[in-house]
């Protein structure tokens, strides 16, 4: 059998029903070999110069790894979060 590449997946999300809707195929993803999960955004509010993702608010009601990670400016992509799952 050939090695192949690790999958990448990248969830994104700015409201806390997208993790939820998000969170079963999350979780089966996690205990997959080979397989690498990705977390980023936040709950967004509206600022003087655009939007702020909050993932403390967003992941912290969920119980997430990514709650522990403070508030973003910028479009979700820029605060990416690797979850890692501890073993």
């Amino acid at each position: 059998m050939s090695t192949s590449k690790p999958v990448s997946v990248l969830f994104t999300g700015y409201a806390h029903v997208h993790f939820l809707c998000f969170r079963p195929l999350y979780e089966r993803l996690l205990h997959l070999p080979g397989v690498e999960v990705w977390v980023s955004g936040g709950l967004r509010t509206t600022a003087d110069q655009g939007y702020l993702y909050d993932a403390a608010a967003m992941y912290t009601p969920l119980r997430h790894p990514a709650a522990a990670y403070p508030a973003s400016r910028g479009p979700p992509e820029t605060a990416v979060r690797r979850v890692v799952l501890s073993q």
